[in-house]
């Protein structure tokens, strides 16, 4: 794969500006995160293309205190979701999904932490 001259700057979007943290709205306009990080893909002729978009609050985790970090951590789980270009439907203010938070994987930390209240005493 050839690299791209990153000392010429063609026309582009600056997606970070654009969709960098972001509100994730799903197909049923349900929140399920924020715009956490982009994978960009350099193409053979120096083109650079969005890949993907991650949501996870694994690098948050990592400037909170240690204790912290490790209650969050076993509540939301460590991962960052990625969920691929093809699945964006519409970008303004939120980025809309085209599918439901559930099919990607986006609503596993609610569902953890649902998990963990229902264990609690008198929580039903």
């Amino acid at each position: 794969m050839k690299h791209a001259d990153l000392r010429q700057r063609p026309p582009y979007v600056d997606l970070v500006r654009m969709i960098l943290d972001h509100q994730l709205v799903d197909s049923d306009q349900v929140d399920c995160g924020k715009v956490d990080d982009i994978e960009v893909e350099i193409h053979d002729d120096g083109t650079l293309r969005a890949a993907a978009l991650f949501s996870g609050r694994s690098a948050a985790f990592d400037h909170l205190p240690w204790w912290l970090g490790g209650i969050l951590t076993k509540i939301f789980g460590r991962r960052s979701k990625r969920i691929p270009w093809s699945e964006i439907a519409l970008l303004n203010s939120r980025v809309k999904l085209r599918s439901k938070a559930e099919a990607l994987g986006l609503d596993e930390p609610e569902r953890r932490l649902s998990a963990w209240i229902a264990k609690l005493p008198r929580s039903r």
